[in-house]
C-alpha cells in the first residue's frame, strides 16, 4: 500500500512482477478487454488494445477460464487530479496440468473494481 492510493490486495499483487503506484493524467485513455460475463468496470486495464487475442493472452497472462474476450471498454481520465492506480508488468501464469506458462510482461494497470465508469463495450475484432 501507499498513502493516498487504493490498497492493492495481495491476491492482485501476485498478478504483477512488480507494481508501482502511479497517477494517470487527465486525458489518458485506458482499455479493458472483456467478455459477456466480465464486469466492464473491473480492475485490470491496459495502455492500449493488444494487436491480437494471442498477444493479449501472452502479454497479460490471461487464462481462458478467466475471460473469453471479444469486447473492450475504454476509460478516459477526466480533468482534475488524475487517476491513482497501480501499474507494472503482468506476472506469468501457469496453465494447470500443461507444464506451460503464459509469460506475461505486458504493462497492466489495476484500479479497484467499480471505481471508474467505462464506455459501452465495443468489438475487439479478434
Amino acid at each position: 500500500s501507499k498513502p493516498g492510493w487504493p490498497d492493492l490486495p495481495g491476491r492482485h499483487a501476485e498478478n504483477f512482477q512488480r507494481a508501482e503506484a502511479v497517477t494517470l493524467p487527465p486525458g489518458k485513455t485506458i482499455y479493458r478487454i472483456i467478455d459477456s460475463d466480465a464486469n466492464p468496470a473491473g480492475s485490470y486495464w491496459a495502455h492500449e488494445i493488444p494487436a491480437s487475442r494471442e498477444a493479449w493472452r501472452r502479454d497479460y497472462a490471461v487464462k481462458n477460464n478467466w475471460n473469453t474476450n471479444g469486447m473492450y471498454v475504454e476509460y478516459t481520465v477526466p480533468e482534475g487530479p488524475g487517476l491513482k492506480a497501480w501499474q507494472g508488468e503482468a506476472a506469468a501464469q501457469e496453465l494447470e496440468g500443461s507444464g506451460y506458462h503464459l509469460p506475461g510482461g505486458g504493462q497492466q494497470i489495476w484500479v479497484p473494481p467499480n471505481s471508474i465508469d467505462p464506455s459501452v463495450p465495443k468489438a475487439t475484432r479478434w
